[in-house]
């Protein structure tokens, strides 16, 4: 059941993909300078956000930045474009996990 009838190849939904894409992506990056609390004391230094980025959030955030990149060339509009409803529904389900972290 579709809510709404959209083409994955019109150019807004093109363009906010990339954008999207290229956000998340500088988001990722970002990841490894920001503070953290411990001890109830703001950690700052470089290289604790760093370790502490790589042991919590780095691997769930690389996979989604690496799914969006791959998603984005593969729903990239092609001669012969066929029904890309199985991407969307993943792209849902990424928006809806990035949802559920930042509350």
């Amino acid at each position: 059941l579709i809510a709404f009838e959209t083409t994955a190849s019109s150019g807004f939904m093109v363009t906010v993909g990339w954008l999207l894409t290229i956000f998340w992506t500088v988001d990722l990056m970002f990841g490894f300078l920001v503070g953290y609390h411990t001890n109830g004391v703001v950690e700052m230094r470089p290289n604790k956000t760093c370790l502490n980025y790589l042991r919590t959030w780095f691997a769930a955030d690389f996979m989604i930045v690496a799914l969006d990149w791959f998603f984005a060339e593969v729903s990239a509009p092609q001669e012969g474009d066929g029904d890309l409803e199985a991407t969307g529904i993943v792209r849902m389900g990424k928006y809806s996990f990035r949802i559920s972290r930042i509350a």
